[in-house]
């Protein structure tokens, strides 16, 4: 049977440095690579190997799903051979959690009755369905440029409740009461500069725990122009 270094019956194996005992009798071969002035002690440790009570038979216990080592080592075959431990079953790990789609919000525009304006076409809605999956729920209106129609074709929900949006886009302010808790707005939110008749909106923004993305901040990396703003003609109107 395999034992630790230090239960080697053989007074001559405490002459030779620790490993080696243990080393040479489970790889016979290894005495090649003993220092010269060990090799004589190493035959003699060997030789008294054979005094070595018999081991017992194998059984059903004598493998355990964990590698044994040192005095726990596994139990020989009465010839010698040493059988290999089975190793360990790895957990089969489970199939990660499919990612849900991402679902896209496009508010009504309530500032004033004259906004007809749109965050996103019909165009765009098809293009975020058809190449990111993405489902966009749009609630209803009678003033928007863009018929509710056009966004059902283009395969949107048109719906009041937006509740399950990740992301909601707006053109103009949203009203702080109409503001979901911890959503992800989009919209032109006139608060950057510290306007005070709208201070009262970032305020709630904060309260509510609101991702505000105000178009206003969206600017080129390379030369900071903004990539999102108004034509001249937005404040005619």
């Amino acid at each position: 049977m395999l034992m630790p270094a230090s239960r080697v019956a053989s007074p001559l194996c405490s002459r030779l440095p620790a490993p080696l005992p243990l080393l040479t009798l489970l790889l016979p071969d290894a005495a090649r690579s003993i220092p010269r002035r060990y090799r004589s002690a190493y035959a003699r440790a060997a030789s008294s190997a054979v005094a070595f009570p018999a081991p017992p038979p194998p059984g059903p216990a004598a493998f355990s799903s964990t590698p044994m080592l040192g005095a726990h080592a596994a139990a020989g075959t009465p010839d010698g051979h040493v059988p290999t431990p089975p190793l360990p079953v790895a957990p089969v790990p489970k199939t990660a959690a499919r990612t849900p789609p991402l679902v896209v919000g496009v508010r009504r525009e309530d500032k004033n009755r004259w906004e007809r304006r749109v965050p996103v076409t019909p165009d765009h809605v098809e293009r975020l369905v058809l190449e990111l999956g993405a489902s966009v729920l749009v609630q209803p209106s009678t003033r928007r440029v863009f018929p509710d129609d056009k966004y059902r074709a283009a395969g949107a929900t048109v719906q009041e409740d937006l509740s399950a949006a990740d992301i909601i886009l707006g053109v103009k302010e949203v009203p702080a009461d109409l503001l979901l808790p911890d959503k992800t707005y989009l919209f032109f939110s006139h608060t950057y500069k510290g306007q005070p008749y709208n201070m009262s909106l970032l305020r709630s923004v904060l309260d509510k725990r609101v991702r505000l993305i105000d178009y206003e901040l969206m600017r080129s990396p390379e030369n900071g122009a903004r990539l999102v703003l108004f034509s001249r003609f937005a404040g005619y109107a």
